[in-house]
């Protein structure tokens, strides 16, 4: 292929044969601005160790996906307009550049034979996405470096990375993260130090991460973290350190997580902000109300939805729930010894009410039948084992 001077985009896909992307072109047109590279099995070598990637000046986003012989990309770091970079299922890859300049996302994942640390200290003013998944080498610490503050950075997520153990030494240099997203990451021992100095910090998740004991060991809770998701978390014990609860959180996961202190024992009673709590997979949960007083629920009169689920022992929620009067959606889910809903009267504001899985219960809120059909006939959607209440159809 040749005179191709308004090319700006090559995508190619599933060639056999094809064992360097120069090979396809007499001369690379200067007006390219993305290069895609996807399933090409014999792919050796990306682009020419030449001047000609040099003149690529408009080159600004690189994907490579599923080239299993490809084993070095050391090549990419002299292009001068590359902006963003996508690596992935790349198995026999070991080399990337020793440092990348003016990045802005970077997306590294499933290349098992990964051993080259890049150096993004060039990228920390414009870096704004990192994602990395399955780095079994991966240490943030020389990744990062240090000295440099990533003020563009706002979204990092770290997946299935099992040689992350720590971040680095005196917490992340990332003022303006927005969103921190962990999945399997399971020898990870900590988060980040000083976060209460990410301001920005809004969206926290932590999936799967089985070596974790506490969220926020020194109670440096990030002051206007809004959403938090933490599931599947073994060994997690504490998630808010003397109910250092941040102040603005408006929405609440925790599933399965067992070794969690009691849920009377968080504070979440004190929040103002909460409007979504979903809980789940908590076998010794009994009710929602506080050992001390049965009257008293655990919950914020600020929530608008409640979702409990996997909850094998809970058998009440007639207690208590005089205090959510802004409650509007409820979702009940494999709840087998739950009988009792809240007492008449404590739901009127209730717009939803979805119950599953819970068959002592679904026979007391049979339509016209039950002794619960009080309870919900004012709400104007209700759903039991994924069927309308008010289905005409047997």
């Amino acid at each position: 292929m040749q005179k191709l001077e308004s090319l700006t985009r090559i995508q190619l896909t599933n060639i056999c044969g094809l064992t360097s992307v120069i090979k396809a072109f007499d001369q690379f047109p200067s007006t390219l601005e993305s290069l895609s590279v996807d399933g090409c099995e014999d792919l050796a070598t990306l682009l020419p160790s030449d001047d000609t990637a040099q003149n690529l000046v408009n080159l600004r986003e690189v994907y490579v996906k599923s080239c299993p012989r490809l084993s070095s990309l050391q090549e990419i770091d002299v292009l001068p307009g590359l902006r963003s970079l996508t690596i992935t299922k790349c198995g026999a890859l070991e080399l990337l550049p020793n440092k990348i300049s003016f990045l802005e996302n970077l997306s590294i994942g499933n290349c098992p034979s990964l051993k080259t640390v890049m150096k993004l200290q060039d990228c920390s003013t414009s870096l704004n996405f990192l994602s990395i998944n399955r780095w079994v080498n991966l240490n943030l610490t020389n990744l990062l470096g240090s000295g440099h503050d990533y003020t563009s950075l706002t979204s990092i997520f770290l997946w299935r990375c099992d040689g992350l153990e720590s971040f680095p030494h005196g917490g992340l240099p990332t003022p303006n993260l927005r969103h921190l997203d962990m999945d399997g990451c399971r020898h990870l021992k900590s988060l980040p130090d000083q976060m209460d100095l990410l301001s920005a910090l809004l969206f926290l998740s932590v999936f799967s991460c089985d070596s974790l004991i506490t969220l926020f060991p020194q109670g440096d809770i990030p002051p206007n973290l809004t959403y938090l998701d933490v599931v599947s978390c073994a060994s997690l014990m504490e998630l808010f350190p003397k109910q250092n609860i941040p102040p603005n959180l408006s929405y609440l996961n925790i599933s399965d997580c067992q070794k969690l202190r009691p849920l009377g024992e968080w504070g979440l009673h004190t929040l103002t902000s909460l409007n979504s709590f979903k809980f789940s997979g908590f076998p010794e949960l009994v009710s929602l109300t506080n050992n001390v007083d049965e009257e008293h629920c655990v919950l914020p009169p600020s929530l608008t939805s409640l979702s409990l689920r996997w909850l094998p022992n809970l058998e009440t929620l007639s207690n208590g729930f005089q205090s959510l009067t802004s409650l509007q959606h409820m979702y009940i889910e494999d709840c087998p010894k739950l009988v009792a809903l809240p007492l008449e009267g404590q739901l009127q504001k209730l717009l939803s009410l979805s119950i599953d899985g819970c068959p002592r219960l679904k026979k007391r809120c049979l339509k016209n039948k039950g002794d619960h059909w009080p309870i919900i006939a004012d709400i104007p959607d209700v759903r039991i084992d994924c069927r309308s209440i008010y289905d005409p159809c047997p």
